[in-house]
């Protein structure tokens, strides 16, 4: 094992790590749990994780996790101070060459903080477009400044596209290495003339996701199957709204959530998958498509962003009667599915494998150790 010391801080991804514990991460923490165990051949790789009742230090593919404290229960300023001694005291004993982060300004400002009392280096992972621009507009004076802050002595960061790179130049004056998501490649596919399905993947989140212009492209087509996966989100009267409607449709079944290790059989028997996010980072789930060679349609975000190929096509540009349209070719028409399956699956193996993309992480990690070593 490499002598170079690296950690995650990300207490929500245990259950991605772990089979059995949960999942209370998104696409972030399943990020991670896939790229930090391809880095383990060059890195002594680290992860800080929520308790769950786990041993205080858990191997797993190679990556020690060490346990710090419970983020879900509802505590006092007394115990909001207790945390935050516990997780100091738990990136102590790790003592990582470097620290990284990949998620929310809020505790990217509390991660780099207890980085510059130790002396170390830190690296801010940008886990989505909102986390450059809304979400730091939305905390407090103190803490949008520590946010700052952190990205001004950060070592480096990483940031999953282009536009991310372009919106931390313009906003905070900041270079960032671009280095995107990834997967391991698919083990077998289905034939395009055995698809079932669209397919919709997500938290069912009314904002960002907005999960019922799925319900209505499910209304809009009644001889075609739908199919909704993902967790609730934190709105339970909408959660309760959309599930309802669910049920008066006879095409539109609701799996709830699924498993990683699962999913990947709905992206296989998929006709394609539909996203109508408002917005995303570096969605996973068009990797996740993409590598069992189902075709992405997209409302608000252009497939051609994330992967700069312009034949990947399937982006309505907002136009919810464009992608009504797309649906209803790609659910009846083979040879359409199977041209844009084609290209997906291409792209994908050509820049996404996750290997390759570990090996560009890993390149930006080794030169902040050399320069702080």
């Amino acid at each position: 094992m490499a002598d170079q010391r690296i950690c995650f801080v990300s207490l929500h991804s245990y259950g991605y790590f772990v089979d059995g514990h949960g999942l209370t991460g998104g696409g972030a923490e399943r990020q991670l749990s896939l790229l930090a165990p391809a880095l383990t051949d060059e890195f002594d790789v680290h992860v800080i994780v929520a308790d769950y009742g786990q041993d205080a230090r858990v191997s797993q593919d190679g990556v020690v996790l060490h346990k710090s404290y419970d983020p879900n229960s509802d505590p006092s300023t007394t115990e909001r101070l207790g945390w935050l001694a516990d997780l100091a005291s738990t990136m102590y004993r790790v003592d990582a060459d470097v620290y990284v982060h990949r998620g929310t300004p809020a505790f990217a400002a509390v991660v780099s903080t207890l980085v510059d009392t130790m002396g170390k280096a830190w690296v801010y992972n940008v886990a989505n477009d909102a986390n450059v621009c809304e979400r730091p507009d939305d905390l407090g004076r103190v803490r949008r400044r520590l946010f700052e802050r952190g990205l001004e002595q950060a070592a480096a960061v990483i940031a999953q596209t282009p536009k991310q790179s372009d919106l931390l130049q313009e906003r905070y004056g900041r270079d960032a290495a671009v280095v995107p998501n990834g997967y391991p490649p698919a083990d077998e596919t289905v034939p395009y003339d055995d698809r079932e399905y669209v397919l919709w993947v997500g938290r069912l989140d009314r904002d960002q996701k907005r999960p019922h212009l799925f319900s209505d492209l499910a209304a809009a087509y009644p001889e075609t199957e739908f199919r909704l996966v993902g967790p609730p989100g934190d709105d339970e009267a909408y959660y309760q709204q959309l599930t309802s409607r669910v049920d008066e449709l006879g095409n539109l079944r609701y799996e709830g959530t699924v498993p990683p290790d699962v999913v990947h059989d709905y992206y296989r028997r998929a006709h394609c998958l539909v996203s109508t996010s408002a917005y995303e980072g570096f969605p996973n789930t068009f990797l996740e498509a993409w590598r069992v060679g189902t075709p992405v349609l997209s409302l608000g975000v252009d497939p051609a962003r994330i992967a700069s190929d312009e034949t990947l096509g399937g982006f309505a540009d907002g136009e919810f009667e464009r992608l009504s349209d797309a649906v209803s070719l790609l659910a009846a028409d083979e040879t359409a599915r199977r041209r844009l399956g084609e290209t997906g699956k291409r792209v994908f193996e050509e820049r996404f494998d996750i290997e390759t993309v570990a090996s560009t992480y890993g390149d930006v990690l080794r030169k902040q150790i050399r320069a702080s070593g």
